[in-house]
């Protein structure tokens, strides 16, 4: 980690910045939707992803290409990354890997928490930590 800091310099930092800051608006609105709606209702928010995806790829194409040493450069980045995909291969280039992405983004808020029961989140603490609910029940009395 030390090696990678060293190497790193600071206005790299900032890479693609829009593009992520925007995907994670999106996605993070399409998550604040998706918690508290049924999966037949989750069809609703599916544009959100639609929305949200090309700023994915446009992030992660950023984060891999070689950098500016200026700030300036790395933080405009993702709209050259952008331009160049599009003229390219066109609005399809941005929408390679969606289908797994939104099945998962999809599913998962739905599939997930039937999965993980309370009774196994215990169970794993106390794998991790046999004494935890001793702690718990200690702290609750002298509290």
């Amino acid at each position: 980690m030390l090696d990678c800091f060293s190497k790193t310099k600071p206005a790299e930092l900032y890479s693609g910045l829009p593009s992520k800051l925007i995907f994670s608006t999106i996605y993070g609105i399409y998550l604040s939707q998706v918690g508290s709606s049924t999966l037949l209702d989750n069809w609703v928010n599916l544009p959100l992803l639609a929305m949200a995806y090309p700023f994915l790829t446009i992030r992660t194409i950023g984060e891999v290409t070689l950098t500016s040493g200026s700030f300036a450069m790395n933080f405009f980045k993702s709209f050259n990354i952008a331009e160049k995909l599009l003229k390219t291969g066109g609005v399809t280039v941005l929408y390679r890997g969606f289908t797994p992405f939104a099945a998962t983004a999809f599913f998962s808020p739905h599939w997930i928490p039937r999965v993980w029961t309370r009774e196994q989140k215990d169970s794993a603490l106390e794998a991790l930590n046999p004494h935890i609910f001793e702690k718990k029940s200690e702290f609750v009395r002298n509290g």
